[in-house]
């Protein structure tokens, strides 16, 4: 599962991380450069990053020593389908935030409007005792 289907905030704060450590690289990169750069842990720099390649105008490579170089073209241009699977899902997540917040205001103005009319019922109520009390002591 990709950090765009995971939708996680903490997954968002890598990606935007990574991908700024690829934008001050310009040029090839390893997984040690993005932990340097970064401050993330290797597993996390290397997940981000075979996200990224997978999701950008990318290159993989492996140098003499076994380790990966990832090359970004200098752009950093998103691939079309990746960039919509994006965009819809942000737009899902601030629907979803909204609703939220509406439901939430919702129940406060409910619970507000509650108090207000038992409050009401409570006061007509004493009002109606005082009355009926008033009208048995003058009889």
């Amino acid at each position: 599962m990709t950090a765009i289907a995971k939708g996680n905030v903490k997954d968002d704060t890598a990606r935007l991380k990574v991908l700024d450590a690829i934008k001050a690289a310009a040029g090839p990169i390893t997984v040690s450069d993005v932990v340097a750069a970064t401050g993330l842990a290797p597993h996390l720099a290397e997940g981000q990053l075979s996200d990224l390649v997978r999701e950008y105008d990318s290159e993989l490579d492996v140098d003499d020593e076994g380790n990966l170089i990832y090359k970004f073209a200098p752009s950093l241009a998103a691939r079309e389908d990746i960039v919509k699977a994006d965009a819809a899902r942000r737009r899902k997540e601030a629907f979803k935030q909204g609703a939220i917040s509406f439901f939430k205001g919702w129940t406060v103005a409910m619970v507000i409007v509650y108090f207000v009319v038992l409050m009401a019922l409570t006061v007509a109520m004493l009002v109606a005792m005082m009355s009926q009390n008033d009208d048995n002591d003058s009889g």
